[in-house]
Formats: structure tokens, sequence, C-alpha cells
């Protein structure tokens, strides 16, 4: 019974994501059916919620579960989450495209934190946190923010990792001037 439901709830929740007549939020709401279990809690719950997450699992092996903010869907590491922040700065697929060397589509950004976490936790999507955008800001010369607003968006994402006396090196190397 457990095995089965973990099989139903994988379903649901691919042919809830490629359903392409609603709207993206409401795609995006399909990852709260994404078991995310402790697999080391060893309580009745916890050895049932593993059932379910290992048929889960084999059920969307290979399958494409990520929705990407294109509205399309990938396989396993075949998009990249961005911090939030970077978004307000460029817009999503230039950001992905600046930040990632492998250029993947960026995960939609209607899927909530929770959920975020639990994709990160399945280890099935790679985020760019921010030091990796410091990092990428030391070696490459981004192109400017469209608008002052998005420029400000930026110098107050990368401030506080980038100013102060504890980090007057990173502020040297990093190829984007005030």
């Amino acid at each position: 019974l457990l095995e089965r439901a973990g099989r139903l709830a994988a379903t649901a929740m691919l042919n809830w994501l490629a359903r392409t007549d609603i709207s993206l939020e409401e795609r995006a709401a399909a990852y709260d059916l994404l078991p995310d279990v402790n697999f080391d809690d060893s309580s009745l719950n916890g050895v049932c919620g593993t059932i379910v997450e290992k048929c889960f699992a084999a059920a969307i092996a290979d399958q494409r579960i990520l929705l990407t903010e294109d509205g399309q869907l990938t396989i396993k590491n075949k998009s990249v989450l961005l911090p939030s922040d970077v978004v307000h700065i460029w817009p999503a697929e230039q950001a992905a495209k600046l930040l990632d060397e492998e250029s993947r589509p960026p995960l939609c950004l209607y899927i909530n934190a929770p959920n975020r976490e639990k994709l990160l936790n399945w280890e099935v999507v790679e985020e760019i946190d921010k030091q990796d955008f410091i990092d990428v800001l030391q070696k490459k010369h981004l192109p400017k923010p469209e608008t002052w607003r998005r420029l400000m968006c930026l110098w107050t994402y990368v401030a506080p990792e980038v100013t102060g006396y504890w980090n007057s090196n990173k502020a040297k190397i990093v190829r984007i001037v005030p």
C-alpha cells in the first residue's frame, strides 16, 4: 500500500507539472507532493515515509521533473536554481546564462522556498549561491543591469560581501565599479 502511494504521488506530480493549460504558479505547486523524509528516522512514521519516498524516487527516475522559468520540463541537473535577489538584477534567463558555465535554464521562480529546499535535498538541481555569484564577478565582466534600480539591487546584493575592512581584498578583484 505504501509503495502504491509513492508511485501514485509521483505520477500525480509528473502529470501536474506537465500541464500546459495552467499557470506556472499552479504547476510549481506540484512539488508539494515531493516527499522529503529523514531516512535515519527509525520510528514507524519514518519507516513508512522512507518506503513511500523510495518508491516515489523510482517512479520519477529519468523523468523530466524540473520546471523551468519558460515552462519547460528538464531532467535531473539540467536546470539551475538562482538566488531570488539575482533575478532582480537581470532577467532569469540572462542571469542563468551569465552565471552558469553550462547555460542551463533557470528553475521556475514560482517554486516556493520549502519546495526548492526539497529539490536540493533530492540533489536534482544545482544552486548558484551568493558565493558562486561573487566568484563569477571576480572572473567575468558581466553586463550592466538595464536600469538604475537593477544596478542598485546588484550593489545591495554584493556590498556586504565586498565592502568593509575584512573584505578589502575581495573588493579589489570584483569586476564592477560603483
